[in-house]
């Protein structure tokens, strides 16, 4: 956020794996440095059938530190 860049994408898990497309700044390498990434998952019911069945409903199934109960409900 120094140089105020931010980025996002959309993926798929399966079988426990994703690939994110390529990111730059405006089509340029980034600077050396420390970057924070954020990977983030939507609220249970924007998600398909198969994965609400491991989640659970309401993402009841969801454990850890990085799950959190918020105004929308349980998020990752």
């Amino acid at each position: 956020n120094e140089n105020g860049y931010s980025g996002q994408t959309k993926v798929v898990v399966e079988n426990g794996v994703f690939e994110s497309e390529q990111f730059s700044n405006k089509g340029e390498a980034f600077e050396p440095g420390t970057y924070q990434v954020k990977v983030t998952m939507s609220i249970a019911n924007t998600q398909p059938e198969s994965v609400q069945k491991v989640i659970g409903e309401d993402s009841k199934s969801l454990e850890g530190e990085l799950v959190e109960d918020g105004e929308i409900g349980r998020t990752v």
